[in-house]
């Protein structure tokens, strides 16, 4: 399966996080797991404050 496919084919939904600050480290692990670098991601989310600048943080696309 090459990558695009199996990138299509993810989707990582977190509920329940505490955190109410921007930070990278959840993002690095997510694509440690899915043995991709964050430039090959994109992560969508619902809390600009948090989610987008976090990804924007580890280097994905927002």
């Amino acid at each position: 399966m090459d990558i695009l496919t199996r990138s299509l084919r993810t989707m990582i939904q977190v509920r329940g996080s505490q955190r109410t600050e921007a930070s990278e480290p959840p993002f690095f692990l997510i694509c440690e797991q899915l043995d991709l670098k964050p430039e090959e991601c994109l992560m969508l989310g619902d809390w600009p404050e948090r989610d987008v600048q976090g990804g924007k943080l580890a280097g994905m696309k927002t």
